[in-house]
């Protein structure tokens, strides 16, 4: 039992330094800026709902969908990129 308590920690620790490269740690920003600027497209649909006009809010709508889905994307890649990192390094 104690051995698969220590498998899982040292790949935990060896996902952990893949991560920590500058090269997985910038895909990983783009990831975080992507899902903030839809998040803050969302906010803003959300409290000036009244305010604006319904084509500016439909525009608005499908820039934050837009970034949702290069979220999901940029996501998706960065975790291949490092599964593919952590499976060459254990051989």
């Amino acid at each position: 039992m104690s051995k698969n308590i220590e498998d899982i920690l040292h790949n935990r620790r060896i996902r952990k330094e893949i991560l920590s490269r500058p090269e997985f740690r910038r895909l990983q920003y783009w990831t975080y800026g992507v899902a903030a600027v839809g998040f803050a497209l969302m906010f803003v649909i959300t409290i000036w709902m009244d305010k604006i006009p319904w084509r500016m809010m439909i525009i608005l709508r499908g820039c934050a969908g837009l970034f949702f889905l290069a979220f999901i994307i940029l996501a998706v890649i960065l975790k291949y990129r490092t599964n593919v990192e952590f499976l060459r390094h254990r051989r």
